[in-house]
């Protein structure tokens, strides 16, 4: 028996609470197209034992009260496992207010493959939303994220088991498996590498290998990493991964994600989560990713003149750094007079700097 359903996790809360709150705004910009699509192809009964909802329960609740939704949403919910599917279908049908979604949930019982998302993408021609959440790592192809995000409006966050992955990589006998996950040139050059690299060289080899995957398939830059940690120990468990074609999606979830970080240091998020240790202060915090960034706008920008929009826009992607700490980062430097504001410091509301203030780099 699994007992994965027994009692919601904090690493499993804070996923599901990342995927509705991107849902939640991914859908408010979809809506304005008449239909949008979420899809969950492992998505489990729904419910945990002790009562708590799971993304499922989550997403469709968050539909159901709003009224701009109910008419354009469509659903599909996908789980390998026969009990989970009739369980997800009594869960779903039982909630109150269900009956007012002009597009019923659907709710299959397939083995996750290239067939049924070829499926999927032909009967939903509209934005797609879809979560990938496995077990393991079966079902978890370079081929289906990539299918599932290119085409307009269409997003992916999935779930990468570091822990399996990583121990998979150098596995002949499930090495088709890696080869599906990375493409074969990518896994080939994983085995390669990684025998001789510490776990810290090892982990980011593999995290920027998978990113950079995904990166030749979809041609995007917009990927984001999210880890959760073990809760006695400071190492990896497993990853969160955000995939969009899109600046202004990845700009929303990079901020829904800097705020479950269990660590911020000068404002800057960690983009991480451990149990029990979030915000916890650092004593001998070395890190000052917001001097780096102020060190790096001004070497990057020199005697150039831009709005902060624009700087935020040229510079976040691949950081950590959400338009806060651009903002903060700015303010500073104008203290500095390293940075001239075309409205200076003294002329506006204390500590604030607009998406449209004109910078000029000294």
């Amino acid at each position: 028996m699994n007992e994965f359903f027994i009692e919601q996790d904090p690493h499993s809360l804070i996923k599901s609470i990342i995927v509705e709150k991107y849902f939640n705004a991914w859908a408010n910009v979809m809506k304005k197209h008449k239909r949008f699509c979420y899809i969950d192809l492992f998505s489990g009964k729904g419910k945990f034992d002790d009562g708590s909802n799971s993304t499922p329960l989550l997403v469709i609740n968050k539909v159901i009260a709003d009224s701009n939704f109910r008419n354009c949403f469509d659903s599909f919910f996908n789980d390998v496992d026969q009990t989970y599917v009739e369980e997800l279908k009594q869960n779903i049908f039982e909630i109150n207010g269900i009956n007012t979604l002009k597009h019923k949930p659907i709710i299959e019982n397939n083995e996750v493959s290239r067939e049924l998302i070829i499926d999927l993408i032909s009967k939903y021609k509209c934005p797609k939303l879809s979560f990938l959440d496995p077990w393991g790592y079966k079902g978890l192809t370079l081929e289906a994220i990539t299918l599932l995000t290119e085409s307009y409006g269409s997003e992916c966050i999935l779930f990468f088991n570091y822990n399996r992955i990583n121990m998979a990589i150098t596995n002949p006998i499930v090495s088709e498996h890696i080869d599906s996950i990375f493409g074969k040139e990518n896994a080939d050059f994983l085995r390669k590498e990684i025998h001789n690299m510490d776990v810290q060289e090892r982990e980011s080899t593999i995290i920027k290998t998978f990113q950079k995957s995904i990166k030749e398939k979809l041609d995007s830059d917009f990927i984001l990493p999210f880890s959760f940690e073990h809760k006695d120990k400071d190492k990896t468990s497993h990853y969160l991964f955000f995939i969009s074609k899109n600046k202004t999606g990845y700009k929303i979830m990079k901020e829904v994600m800097a705020k479950f970080s269990h660590k911020i240091t000068q404002g800057v998020a960690s983009f991480k989560f451990k149990p029990d240790s979030r915000n916890i202060p650092q004593l001998f915090e070395t890190s000052k990713p917001l001097d780096e960034l102020m060190n790096d706008l001004v070497t990057k920008f020199k005697g150039q003149t831009l709005t902060t929009k624009e700087i935020f826009e040229m510079h976040n992607i691949g950081t950590w750094y959400i338009p806060r700490n651009y903002k903060d980062a700015l303010i500073l430097l104008e203290k500095d007079g390293k940075i001239e504001v075309d409205k200076p410091l003294e002329k506006r509301p204390k500590n604030t700097m607009g998406d449209k203030r004109i910078i000029t780099f000294k």
